[in-house]
């Protein structure tokens, strides 16, 4: 402890400005680190589950708009009704064709590639399962709409419900972790702080 009582003033004045500098330094560093944690994780949510979750949502309604034409165009009485709902079907299958591309552009995503692997198998089979039932009418039209075609878009939906409830999740656990690193940041730096001011 002498070498500290011979040196002077203006070292010392030097020496305890220095350790702030450090200080004021480590702390910097340390959030601006965890500021780039919490950026990346927020692009991530940006960028992946987030849209997902909304595509997901937009081909369920597209789904349920389909059936809903499907019906009315084959239990249509007159041609002009019929071919109103059919331009419906139409419009539905047409809002649902970008949502599906985009889920199966992001078929690699850990934890839901067999979610939307089924998806993309379940739609393509009810497409099919439409042209076909859209030619019926009458009596055929219940039983075309129900069976195994009524388990394809049951299916469907499942299949809808179980990548939101993924990507819920997935979500979740992004944002906890964003939290978490902002509440580490603010304990590091208000540490920092502390230390500083009692130098």
């Amino acid at each position: 402890m002498q070498w500290i009582q011979r040196l002077s003033i203006r070292n010392k004045m030097l020496g305890a400005f220095m350790s702030i500098m450090l200080m004021a330094d480590l702390g910097g560093g340390i959030a601006l680190f965890n500021l780039d944690r919490v950026n990346d994780g927020t692009r991530a949510l940006g960028t992946g589950a987030m849209p997902r979750l909304r595509q997901a949502a937009v081909l369920q309604s597209a789904v349920h708009d389909l059936r809903i034409a499907q019906y009315q165009a084959m239990l249509a009485d007159e041609d002009a009704d019929r071919k109103a709902a059919e331009a419906d079907v139409a419009k539905a299958i047409a809002a649902a064709q970008s949502p599906v591309q985009h889920l199966s552009a992001s078929a690699d995503v850990a934890g839901a590639s067999k979610t939307i692997a089924s998806i993309r198998t379940r739609w393509d089979a009810y497409l099919q399962g439409n042209e076909k039932a859209m030619k019926l009418s009458g009596e055929f039209v219940l039983k075309a709409m129900g069976g195994d075609y009524r388990k394809q878009f049951d299916g469907l939906v499942a299949d809808l419900d179980e990548l939101a409830a993924l990507e819920g999740r997935a979500a979740d656990g992004q944002v906890a972790a964003a939290e978490s690193t902002f509440f580490t940041t603010r304990a590091s730096v208000l540490g920092v702080l502390l230390v500083a001011n009692v130098l």
